[in-house]
């Protein structure tokens, strides 16, 4: 047997396997709607970037100024005559910067800001429980997110450049916190 006429006996028993009918699932014939073509997906530009922040906490205080203790026992009280400014901070490994990080968290449903401001002058009162210290602490009500940056490396190929969490102030929500120790 010469090898045109091998080719030509492979391409003929191709050919009929092809034409071989195949019997069709009752989900394949449900509706014509079901049978559209796939379309096809593409992936990403190689070098694109992107931020997703994973909210931990809606309400977490940030921290600024001094920290006030009383006790044990009794009442505390404390008074914020001044102006304070605080901005996204994080522990993040690798680069990602304050806008990022702000933009990834109102992404993911949070109203917040790179920076916010207030000049208070805010009295605030509590008894300790008894044998009890009160602390107290002025600050911002944010939000601390989970964030990861990712970046496509090669086709459908996603690699993380940098994680890490962040705190993200929130627009004009300050107040105290107060704790027990």
């Amino acid at each position: 047997m010469d090898i045109k006429r091998i080719i030509a006996t492979g391409v003929a028993v191709l050919a009929t396997i092809a034409m071989v009918p195949v019997q069709a699932s009752a989900s394949e014939t449900d509706s014509a709607q079901d049978r559209q073509p796939v379309a096809a997906r593409s992936c990403p530009e190689v070098g694109q970037t992107s931020v997703k922040a994973t909210i931990t906490d809606r309400n977490y205080h940030i921290g600024v100024g001094t920290v006030f203790r009383a006790g044990p026992g009794g009442t505390i009280s404390a008074t914020v005559k001044k102006s304070y400014t605080i901005s996204v901070s994080s522990n993040i490994s690798g680069s990602i910067s304050a806008g990022e990080i702000a933009k990834a968290t109102v992404s993911a449903g949070v109203s917040t800001a790179i920076s916010d401001s207030t000049s208070t002058s805010y009295t605030f009162t509590r008894g300790i429980t008894p044998g009890r210290y009160g602390n107290l602490q002025y600050g911002n009500y944010g939000t601390k997110v989970k964030v990861t940056k990712t970046m496509i490396v090669a086709p459908c190929n996603v690699k993380t450049i940098a994680s890490g969490t962040a705190t993200v102030p929130s627009r004009n929500t300050w107040g105290y916190k107060y704790w027990e120790s």
